[in-house]
């Protein structure tokens, strides 16, 4: 009787080492990836590839046992390195490229994704516009759009603050237009708008006055990490401490500072796509695990990466039976059903993200999470 029982635990056991294990067919889908690794800020680029990198070991194969793989291009510094890198995965056949690229560098390459027929994921560029570039564009992240609705109506319903000032950067896309996308937001909700400031046509860190005796409730902030650190110090020696709202991934291009400085961001709210303090999947917690061999356990474009693989899985999955048909794909890129993000599932709907979207609050390099909206 022990031996039969034995026997069949063995069997068991056996048999369920067996489903663990992948059919692996033997033969690749070649996907494209576009990176500015170059750029003079690469940090989001080396996160984004690490995500990339972790989600397909997580997952490395499709159901049919074919296994993904990645070609990765520099889309640096300019958009004849975009054309380069776009010629190279067409000599390679590549199914889809997922793009790594800001808003700036995707709108600054518009007339060559008009020329491309390859399906391109958006991985992080936020621009309201992404997906009119070209008919073949998917956008992952949230929009301009999103993020100054959730954050104006945090600061307006949730804080009930009236009166805002907004510091932005006019030279950078991202920045300018989510900063004017979050003043005509905010002023349809009676808010005050008491300062509008270009930080790179008036250094407020010379003279602090416009902060001082504006009496503002609240900073609404859309410069990048390297510029908001330069103001967090200067208000931390003028013993300023105003509330101050920042944007998505800024605590993920700052993972690069030094500690003591990492430590200016201790209460800030910003706008994100995921929180630490949530009920974590058995996915996100091995996926974090593999971003800490990395030096950081969590990360937006990291994140975002495995979201995008998620999608491009599934998509790619759905499409075995059609030879990986390129229009096939596309159809299940832009209208994909629900996908399983490592923060929480999301949708996409007419090429553009359907997902909750938190605001957080910074704390010893963690977000916590103040409130989630599901847009």
């Amino acid at each position: 009787m022990k031996l039969t029982l034995l026997l069949l635990l063995f069997v068991v056991f056996f048999s369920s080492c067996q489903q663990e294990k992948p059919y692996i067919s033997g033969k690749s889908i070649t996907i494209g990836i576009l990176a500015p690794i170059s750029a003079k800020n690469s940090a989001y680029a080396q996160q984004s590839l690490a995500g990339i990198k972790a989600a397909q070991t997580l997952k490395p194969y499709l159901k049919n046992g074919d296994a993904i793989r990645f070609l990765v291009q520099n889309s640096a510094p300019n958009t004849q390195a975009v054309q380069k890198a776009l010629d190279a995965f067409k000599k390679n056949k590549a199914k889809v490229v997922l793009s790594f690229m800001g808003s700036e560098n995707m709108v600054d390459a518009t007339t060559l994704f008009k020329k491309n027929d390859i399906p391109i994921i958006v991985t992080l560029a936020t621009n309201n516009n992404i997906t009119k570039l070209a008919p073949n564009i998917t956008q992952v992240c949230f929009d301009n759009h999103m993020q100054a609705i959730v954050a104006a109506h945090f600061i307006k319903d949730e804080k009930l603050f009236n009166n805002v000032g907004i510091l932005y950067n006019m030279s950078n896309n991202y920045s300018h237009s989510l900063a004017k996308e979050f003043k005509h937001t905010f002023k349809k909700l009676d808010g005050n708008i008491l300062f509008y400031t270009n930080f790179k046509r008036i250094d407020p860190l010379k003279n602090l006055d416009f902060i001082k005796n504006k009496k503002i409730d609240i900073l609404y902030n859309v410069t990048n990490a390297e510029t908001t650190i330069k103001v967090l110090k200067k208000l931390k020696k003028e013993h300023i401490n105003i509330p101050i709202l920042s944007t998505d991934g800024l605590l993920s291009s700052a993972y690069t500072f030094k500690p003591a400085d990492l430590k200016y961001f201790n209460n800030m709210y910003i706008t994100e796509h995921y929180a630490y303090d949530v009920k974590k999947s058995k996915e996100r917690k091995e996926f974090e695990k593999l971003l800490k061999k990395k030096t950081y356990q969590e990360s937006s474009y990291a994140f975002l990466a495995y979201d995008s693989y998620a999608l491009l899985h599934k998509s790619l999955s759905e499409c075995i039976d059609y030879n990986y048909n390129e229009q096939c794909i596309n159809n299940h890129l832009q209208n994909s059903g629900v996908i399983k993000g490592i923060s929480g599932n999301f949708t996409i709907k007419n090429a553009k993200a359907h997902r909750e979207m938190y605001i957080d609050k910074i704390e010893d390099t963690h977000l916590y999470k103040e409130t989630i909206v599901y847009w």
